[in-house]
């Protein structure tokens, strides 16, 4: 029915119709991810991906390569302004842009948003060619597309992954499956059934859609029937980890001036972090976490190692009265000015450092520090290359930070092992996996964030959203620590603790049981990583070539 619809169309009533049709389903794409005024489902994004690519298929006999791209521009810049409208706003306050160069450059975000689908609707376009040179018969074309798609989605360079197989994580604990194939096999599995679907409207071929209902039909039952299951790091044991996460809430004003070398603003920094770490702290509490850049002032953990003196006294007052460890979010030296270069460009570190107190010698002791690997884009930098140094003059307020290069481990002095890893770091599962592979007796992880540059947009919810990943594939919870919210623990079925929400000023005081490590083991998707969904796709090909249908003779 949709079909004959737009061949009823002429080419004018038609590119009218498909770029109306773009808006719409980047939408509701968009829908598919948290939103502050709008509920959010998984089918909002699968509808949003299927209506786009149905519109690029539909048309492609009469539009050009150009106006394809011009429609996957309008899809994107639609799944931009509605999903990633909180971009305008940041770099308003955090890069002091205002109106109409804040929008402007927000814009721009829509060509790097996600930037597969270019490539995607080109391969679409070419369809016919690339099944001929291919000999492509049957399904096989959207199982080669779904290919296509889960490797452009992980390994083309994007600034903020945000694929449909995440939208499943609205089933939670209904993800069987998460610890097995990761994000990428619930993506894998929606885009063959998306690309089918289209197929059989264009073809109206039955046959070829049934081993793709059939795969999603098995695939959502396998997930359903094993709900995962976080007991054993609710119920307490002897291996229990006592932990205070401090969610300070320091507005913008505050943190801008107090970075700045205002000392009454330092002070209410010191003040609030101070009094929230110790405020009815239990006895037995073995770990307090700060967020990121909690402490204002620049840092130097050379000197921090090997001189107590130099571990910031707020600091060492907590570490004293606590007999605890701090983890806590702060700027480690790098370099120092270079003249050709803006100011402060690239000479500090966005680090965690890790600082416990020896009862015995009775001393405050740097352990270790992690230097943030990943840097945000319109925050801690720009993704725009050899530009940077020239934007970097022009944009007040981002800061052009060092990159760090190694994964760094931490240890309590329970003897629990764990990792930090600061912002939008989590949203990458394979840089995750790195430390997960690299640290394999990890208990837990922790992510320190400040997510206060955003306001009361979704981004919150969205970073939260996406984070919850990382538990579910490799089955750790995260101790997720926020400066304005939203700060709780992730648990490995997607489950949280009781969440501290947007700008309150609280801590929580939480008990997390921590299963032995050996006897839970690296799950699949930490071992074998992005091997699981193309063994599906070539079992599904192997299923494809056996069973297809042949082609009729004609009787002479």
């Amino acid at each position: 029915m949709i079909t004959k619809f737009f061949d009823c169309l002429n080419p004018n009533k038609l590119l009218f119709l498909a770029i109306f049709l773009s808006i719409i389903s980047g939408i509701f794409y968009s829908l598919g991810f948290p939103s502050s005024f709008f509920p959010s489902s998984m089918l909002f994004s699968h509808l949003g991906v299927f209506l786009f690519f149905f519109i690029v298929a539909k048309t492609s006999d009469c539009l050009t390569v150009a106006k394809i791209l011009i429609l996957t521009l309008i899809f994107s810049m639609a799944h931009n302004f509605m999903g990633f409208y909180w971009i305008a706003y940041t770099l308003e306050i955090f890069g002091g842009l205002k109106f109409p160069w804040n929008n402007l450059l927000s814009t721009l975000f829509s060509f790097i948003v996600i930037p597969y689908y270019f490539l995607l609707a080109i391969i679409i376009f070419y369809r016919r060619e690339i099944t001929q040179k291919f000999s492509l018969r049957n399904n096989s074309f959207p199982l080669f597309l779904s290919s296509i798609a889960v490797i452009l989605e992980n390994y083309f360079p994007q600034q903020f992954p945000a694929h449909l197989g995440h939208t499943w994580m609205h089933l939670s604990p209904y993800l069987g499956l998460a610890p097995i194939g990761g994000a990428p096999l619930f993506s894998f599995v929606s885009y063959y059934l998306i690309f089918s679907l289209i197929d059989f409207c264009l073809t109206k071929n039955k046959k070829n859609i049934l081993l793709p209902l059939l795969t999603f039909i098995v695939f959502l039952f396998l997930n359903i029937s094993n709900p995962l299951d976080s007991a054993k790091w609710k119920n307490q044991n002897n291996r229990t980890l006592n932990v205070r996460m401090v969610q300070g809430n320091i507005g913008n004003f505050i943190k801008i001036s107090a970075e700045g070398g205002l000392q009454t603003s330092i002070s209410e920094v010191y003040k609030d972090f101070y009094e929230l770490s110790l405020k009815n702290l239990p006895k037995k509490n073995d770990l307090i976490i700060w967020p990121e850049t909690a402490y204002p002032k620049l840092l130097n953990s050379q000197n921090m190692k090997i001189n107590e003196s130099a571990i910031p006294e707020t600091v060492r007052r907590v570490l004293i009265n606590s007999k605890s460890s701090l983890l806590f979010g702060g700027y480690d030296f790098a370099k120092d000015d270079t003249s050709d270069l803006p100011e402060g460009f690239m000479t500090e570190y966005n680090s965690a450092f890790f600082v416990s107190y020896d009862e015995k010698m009775d001393r405050s002791e740097l352990k270790n520090v992690y230097h943030k690997i990943k840097l945000i884009p319109f925050g801690e930098g720009l993704p725009f290359g050899p530009l940077n140094p020239f934007l970097g003059r022009i944009i007040e307020n981002i800061s052009f930070f060092a990159k760090g290069s190694d994964p760094q481990s931490f240890t309590t002095k329970k003897g629990f092992n764990f990792f930090t890893i600061i912002c939008y770091e989590t949203l990458f599962s394979s840089f995750i996996r790195n430390f997960v592979i690299q640290f394999p007796q990890t208990d837990f992880i922790v992510n320190i964030t400040n997510d206060s540059w955003y306001g009361r947009t979704s981004e919150p919810f969205q970073h939260l959203f996406l984070a919850k990943w990382r538990p579910l594939e490799f089955q750790i919870p995260m101790l997720r620590m926020t400066n304005t919210g939203i700060t709780s623990i992730i648990y490995p079925d997607g489950s949280e603790s009781k969440r501290s929400q947007l700008f309150e000023k609280t801590f929580q005081d939480n008990t997390l049981s921590l299963p032995d490590r050996s006897e839970i083991g690296l799950t699949c998707f930490a071992r074998f990583g992005h091997l699981v969904w193309p063994s599906l796709c070539l079992f599904l090909s192997l299923l494809n070539y056996f069973f297809r249908t042949k082609p009729s003779r004609n009787k002479s």
